[in-house]
């Protein structure tokens, strides 16, 4: 096989390679983009739902250590 054929080949098929993993690559920056997003808003749902049981006089279980949430300020009133 001549050089020239292989070019004429693999060329064509590297250019898709390079287009599935670019097309790939925006799916997944998006698909992060929204867990994170989530995951925002989920810490806010849960803090304001920890301050309404501390307002309220009772006392908030403690959150999964994955979340980083510090309870310590309200417990201590």
């Amino acid at each position: 096989m001549t050089p020239e054929l292989l070019l004429s080949v693999f060329g064509p098929l590297g250019t898709v390679v390079a287009g599935y993993v670019a097309t790939r690559q925006r799916q997944l920056r998006r698909e992060i983009e929204e867990l994170r997003s989530f995951r925002v808003a989920a810490l806010h749902y849960i803090g304001s739902l920890v301050y309404l049981m501390a307002s309220a006089g009772l006392t908030p279980p403690k959150p999964p250590e994955e979340l980083g949430l510090d309870l310590s300020k309200v417990n201590d009133d």
